[in-house]
């Protein structure tokens, strides 16, 4: 608590005593003269947000100067007029994230009420920066096509990009520059987006992933980038929610897939309808929705409100491996394996294991596989259609309010709700779970940002954040009663644990499982408190930027992967699996507590930065960030490791034994010595 009360004044004691683009807004800079080159001191130069209507308004220094600081996402008109001189006015200045955007104006002699407008000019550069970065633009993220209207399958457009291969989170990331999805840093509307789901069970790196339609763009910065950012050592991907304008607007979509346009896949082998020919898998696809923005007040206050729906019941063809009829009265195929007394190590006559060897447990276990019902060129012999169902709804709100030209607002609330039920192979108890995706899975998440940027001249911008995440995914069995008991299996499960113990058939010749997929339930709950400051100073040629990112990380776990029982059968007895079954031999039993914890991490972050323009296409950009981050620890002190220091003998150590720090607590040594440097040349 005193390092958290320590930090808090340090962040705001020191820093609004002391920055330009913010990390979802921008600036215009550039010099105004005459018509001789002359440099114009005393310029009003207003800049207008063409869709709201808001305006910023600064004057040139003595050396013709100015800078437009605190700009949100779109696009401008910017006017520089002085008594004696026509007024100039440039359209269309696009401002993106992080945007520093130069506009030079040349003033002729003539009256203000003349007005000179640049209509056709070379393209607006965007300088100061060695990072390397690329914008998705609206138009883009719009009208260039996406199987399921995923913005962030447009990330691939950038180079060094590449789609989340052999990573198991394949819809909300990808890979930069050879850096899995998780050591990217997901930011929505400049406050945290990273899931702190230890396991990935959401099956993503973020906490959530807004609608197409409601996203204005989206950034990423690949690498070389400012030391306003930091924590991950991948891409910073950089995503802004649209706001409201003067006028309303929106949008209305559906878009529908069927398997009525599907062609047959080549291993597809259902006949559904019975025409003796394969049927596609089944497949009815919804994703439907709409937004709306516009004015509460005129040029003053705008909302924004998004949501969409997403429906989808699918069904695939699943071959599985069950034991044949013979099989199923101890009667083993010769030439497939010859199987043996574990008694005597002989064979047994005629290859069949007699019924009263039977275990009576793995005998009313057996009738939980089906009958064969399919032929083919390998061992597989089952053929079933899994149904899928996925329901997802997403809502995205955002009101900006503006008190003043120099001091702006904003609101934005995110809310996700998903249920992704997957069945097994098997009639429920039997299911058959190859993995956790065929059981019930409901994620539900939160997201809340505000802002608050305040202008207290041409020179000094300071802007304040708060963020709030929660992302909580449960993932239970599918059968809602625990089953042990009624086959006779001796596993009691904790209370609220239902469904069969797993057991697994391996070796040489193996076999479907029987039960629940391993680690069901699984319930996790994390959720990120976050607060940041930065601070933006002009002064002549440098523009300093420096600020404090503040995070308090919360993450509960309750995880039973054994607690049902597991049972694994590898023919290391009789020479087949299911023989070792039939005899009630086991190569392995496993089987453990609740794994419960409630882990908690503590992450101060500070920065400097100074984009020094050492000549007029020449900027130096030098930064410093600095990480504090604890280990994390349980707030139970239920953590122990082992201490092999005066080995052979090994002494268990329990969290807190030592102390209430957070090394003691997490048993591993606190990193002091976070420092990151930053160093570019942008020309």
């Amino acid at each position: 608590m005193k390092m958290w009360t320590w930090t808090l004044w340090l962040a705001f004691a020191v820093l609004p005593g002391a920055a330009l683009a913010q990390q979802d807004q921008g600036v215009i800079t550039g010099r105004v003269t005459d018509a001789s080159g002359a440099v114009l001191p005393g310029v009003t130069v207003t800049g207008e947000a063409i869709d709201t209507g808001v305006t910023t308004r600064v004057v040139t220094d003595g050396g013709g100067l100015f800078t437009l600081p605190g700009l949100k996402i779109g696009s401008y008109r910017v006017t520089a007029e002085l008594t004696g001189f026509k007024r100039s006015v440039r359209d269309g200045i696009a401002i993106h994230a992080q945007s520093r955007v130069r506009a030079d104006f040349e003033l002729g002699v003539g009256s203000v009420t003349e007005e000179v407008a640049v209509v056709a000019t070379a393209p607006l550069l965007e300088t100061g920066t060695s990072a390397l970065a690329h914008v998705i633009k609206e138009e883009e993220i719009r009208e260039l096509p996406l199987n399921g209207r995923n913005f962030q399958r447009l990330a691939v457009l950038v180079a060094g990009v590449l789609p989340a291969i052999g990573h198991r989170d394949q819809e909300g990331g990808f890979n930069s520059h050879g850096q899995w999805a998780t050591q990217n840093n997901f930011i929505l509307d400049g406050v945290d987006n990273n899931s702190q789901v230890l396991g990935m069970e959401d099956r993503k790196a973020q906490v959530l992933i807004p609608s197409l339609d409601a996203v204005q763009e989206f950034q990423i910065q690949t690498s070389n980038y400012s030391a306003e950012f930091g924590r991950n050592a991948g891409a910073v991907m950089n995503v802004s929610i649209k706001s409201g304008g003067n006028k309303v607007r929106g949008t209305a979509y559906e878009f529908l897939r069927s398997d009525a346009f599907d062609a047959r896949d080549a291993f597809d082998y259902t006949d559904r309808d019975g025409d003796g020919k394969a049927d596609p898998d089944v497949l009815r696809r919804h994703q439907y929705g709409f937004t709306i923005g516009g004015p509460i007040r005129t040029n003053r206050t705008f909302y924004f409100g998004s949501i969409e729906a997403l429906r989808v019941r699918s069904s695939g063809s699943s071959l599985s491996t069950v034991p044949t009829l013979a099989q199923r009265n101890g009667v083993f195929d010769a030439s497939l394996v010859t199987v043996r007394d574990p008694a005597t190590a002989a064979p047994f006559p005629g290859n069949t294991i007699p019924r009263p060897r039977w275990d009576p447990v793995a005998a009313q276990l057996l009738a939980l596989w089906p009958a064969p019902n399919f032929a083919g060129p390998t061992r597989q012999n089952y053929l079933s259609s899994p149904r899928h169902e996925n329901d997802r709804i997403q809502i995205d709100v955002r009101a900006d309010h503006n008190f003043s030209n120099a001091d702006k607002a904003f609101v934005r609330v995110s809310r996700m709700l998903v249920r992704d039920d997957g069945e097994g192979p098997f009639a429920p108890p039997a299911i058959g779970a190859s993995n956790n995706e065929q059981s019930l899975n409901d994620n539900r998440a939160i997201s809340v940002a505000a802002s608050e940027t305040h202008i207290f001249g041409p020179r000094l911008l300071n802007e304040v954040r708060y963020g709030f995440s929660s992302l909580e995914t449960d993932k239970h069995p599918l059968v809602g009663e625990s089953v042990n008991e009624q086959f006779g299996l001796r596993v009691a499960p904790t209370d609220g644990v239902t469904g069969l113990a797993r057991l697994t058939f391996g070796g040489a010749f193996g076999y479907t499982v029987l039960g629940e997929a391993g680690f069901t339930p699984n319930y996790k709950l994390a959720r990120t408190f976050q607060i940041l400051d930065n601070l933006t100073w002009l002064a002549g040629r440098h523009t300093l930027k420096l600020g404090a990112d503040i995070r308090w990380i919360k993450s509960d776990i309750v995880g039973a992967p054994q607690n049902r029982g597991i049972f694994a059968f590898n023919g290391r007895f009789t020479g087949i699996s299911l023989g070792d079954f039939l005899l009630g031999m086991t190569s392995s039993r496993q089987y453990s507590t609740l794994q419960q914890a409630q882990l908690r991490e503590r992450n101060y972050m500070f920065y400097v930065q100074d984009d020094w323009k050492i000549a007029e296409r020449l900027t130096l950009n030098l930064g410093l960030r600095y990480e504090l981050t604890s280990p994390m620890f349980d707030t139970q002190d239920r953590m122990t490791t082992l201490d092999l220091a005066a080995f052979p003998a090994v002494q268990v150590i329990r969290a807190g034994d030592n102390g209430r720090s957070w090394s003691d607590r997490g048993l591993i040594d606190t990193d002091r010595n976070n420092w990151a440097p930053r160093l570019g040349l942008a020309y």
